[in-house]
């Protein structure tokens, strides 16, 4: 429970030990790919409301449920992959760990 406690910063002595998955990532790559996943999710709902115009009962949520579901995968997509970036994983062809 301490390692997860510091990993989330909620561990004020491991605070400044631990280091996040995404350190040395821009801010600007961090809202870009915050504003992608959006954009997308939007499109995703837009579609999707569409082809179900005119549709009621449980019918109706499908849009929302499909733009959140979008939303959260297309988020831990790219933050896996900010995670797993050049800056921060070793290059397998150097030898290097």
């Amino acid at each position: 429970m301490s390692r997860m406690l510091a990993w989330f910063g909620l561990e004020e002595k491991a605070k400044n030990e631990s280091e996040q998955p995404d350190d040395g990532v821009s801010e600007k790559t961090k809202w870009g790919s915050l504003l992608l996943c959006l954009a997308l999710a939007f499109a995703v709902f837009a579609v999707t409301h569409w082809l179900l115009s005119g549709a009621s009962g449980f019918a109706s949520y499908v849009p929302g449920i499909c733009a959140a579901g979008t939303l959260l995968i297309g988020s831990l997509i790219s933050e896996h992959s900010l995670a797993r970036g050049e800056d921060h994983s070793p290059d397998p062809r150097s030898g290097k760990n």
